[in-house]
């Protein structure tokens, strides 16, 4: 199965898992979720410009995007439809790995660190986790380097040097984890939680 026909499947399977499953429990559709609404109010601001928004997606994902679903994704936020994002599953920070999150094409789940859950750290990472949802519904290949970190940030409004680019497109953010006892394979999210830990120690001992 091609990474697109992994993507479709999924896709189509959104809000349908097995309620009978642990595995379904545990997850929620990112939109009834507050920890989406940094990229619904970021996504929504950015559509309302037809041309800044191709230029957007164009310069994270490439030139070759499929302009159409890319015009989709557009009008839904138009409309204030974001129900096509992956389901969110919170989960142990030992299964990511020292990571903030992953998104798998496979499962179609954006998977948080449990420890940030209502944080700052945890919008931020599903931002960039978003932006790794929609690069497999863009292209048929991964984007070269991390495109998630890079969308989370231009979307931001962050202006970033050319060396800047140059460095987040030779990172390589993939790897893969353990959920219910099979191997998955994601892309991640590490920036951040040494900084994350840092302020968690501070408020326990000023508390």
């Amino acid at each position: 199965m091609t990474r697109q026909q992994a993507g479709n499947a999924s896709s189509r399977n959104v809000g349908q898992n097995d309620i009978g499953s642990s595995d379904a429990c545990r997850k929620t559709p990112a939109v009834s979720d507050p920890i989406s609404q940094d990229f619904v109010e970021s996504f929504s601001t950015a559509a309302a410009d037809p041309k800044a928004f191709d230029e957007l997606l164009t310069s994270i994902f490439g030139g070759d995007i499929d302009q159409a679903q890319a015009e989709g994704f557009r009008q839904s936020a138009l409309q204030g439809d974001f129900s096509y994002l992956p389901n969110i599953e919170y989960i142990g920070a030992s299964v990511l790995q020292g990571g903030n999150g992953a998104y798998s094409v496979d499962t179609n789940t954006i998977y948080i660190n449990e420890e940030l859950r209502g944080t700052e750290l945890g919008a931020q990472t599903f931002v960039e986790e978003a932006g790794h949802f929609l690069d497999t519904r863009l292209n048929t290949g991964d984007t070269r380097g991390d495109e998630g970190g890079l969308f989370r940030r231009v979307l931001a409004g962050e202006s970033l040097a050319a060396e800047a680019i140059d460095a987040i497109r030779t990172e390589d953010d993939s790897g893969t984890i353990t959920i219910n006892g099979e191997q998955v394979d994601v892309e991640f999210r590490r920036e951040s939680r040494q900084r994350y830990q840092w302020y968690r120690q501070f408020v326990r001992e000023r508390w």
